[in-house]
């Protein structure tokens, strides 16, 4: 009885020590996945897996480390264990998503969004995310969709996201609503140079030339540089019959490189060229 005694004892101890030292591998793992000191999490959380390799938990932090430290293929082969441990998590597909996407494998990525989608219909960064993957693939009306679930989900999203959605309405000629995309993009962040150069594209295209150009000087004064802004304010001028400025303009865009700006010049600079 005494030695079964013993045994139990020792047994317990050897439990409670394994447990921390899981444990503590991950903690410390953490802390330098926090700390961007990723090959030493990767360390940490290989020993973690030795010590205990049935957890999902840790397979999930070596493919984050791996993810971080752009080996993705790794990451990939780690989020394939942890969901096998635990198919119902959709941080794991999320995280696959990712690498999915860093390895150009945009469908497979798109698939793994939908199914973190499918696990938490509350999971507003994998709306947003599958959103820009069709952006990527220039399938608008996909991106359209789930910037727009993204918003309503939580309105309260970063200024990327409504100009992205500003950019799918702005595609699809709805220049209205555009506006008010950019609009919100640029409450949000104040030196958003090319939310004021798309406003600025939105009201030419709705006629108004004289706003479009207040957008235009905004845009400039952050960007001097951009000839997207100056081949804009082009035809805003021109709409406006001012083709000397509109020429100034689009001249003043083909210094800055447009591949775009000859052809205007051509074809509405002619007679001004020859004088």
């Amino acid at each position: 009885m005494a030695n079964h005694l013993i045994t139990l004892i020792f047994w317990l101890i050897g439990s409670t020590s394994y447990a921390q030292s899981y444990s503590e591998c991950i903690q410390l793992g953490d802390n330098n996945l926090t700390s961007k000191n990723y090959q030493e999490a990767i360390r940490l959380y290989s020993k973690s897996i030795s010590i205990d390799s049935s957890q999902s938990e840790a397979y999930l932090r070596l493919g984050q480390a791996y993810l971080y430290s752009e080996k993705d293929k790794e990451a990939i082969e780690n989020f394939d264990k942890a969901i096998k441990l635990n198919p119902t998590d959709p941080n794991i597909y999320f995280l696959r998503a990712q690498s999915l996407g860093f390895l150009n494998d945009k469908y497979g990525a798109l698939a793994d969004y939908a199914k973190a989608i499918e696990l938490d219909t509350n999971y507003v960064e994998a709306y947003v995310s599958r959103a820009y993957v069709f952006l990527s693939l220039g399938i608008l009306d996909g991106a359209f969709v789930f910037f727009t679930k993204a918003i309503k989900k939580d309105p309260n999203q970063r200024p990327d996201v409504y100009f992205s959605r500003g950019y799918c309405y702005q595609n699809s000629k709805a220049y209205s609503q555009a506006l008010d995309d950019y609009s919100q993009a640029i409450r949000l962040k104040p030196n958003y140079a090319d939310a004021y150069l798309n406003s600025g594209n939105c009201q030419v295209e709705l006629n108004n030339s004289d706003t479009a150009l207040k957008f235009y000087e905004k845009a400039l004064a952050i960007n001097p540089n951009d000839w997207k802004i100056f081949s804009g304010m082009g035809h805003a001028y021109f709409y406006k019959n001012e083709i000397d400025k509109a020429c100034e303009s689009w001249k003043k865009s083909l210094e800055l490189r447009s591949p775009i700006a000859q052809e205007y010049i051509d074809k509405n600079c002619a007679k001004n060229s020859a004088k």
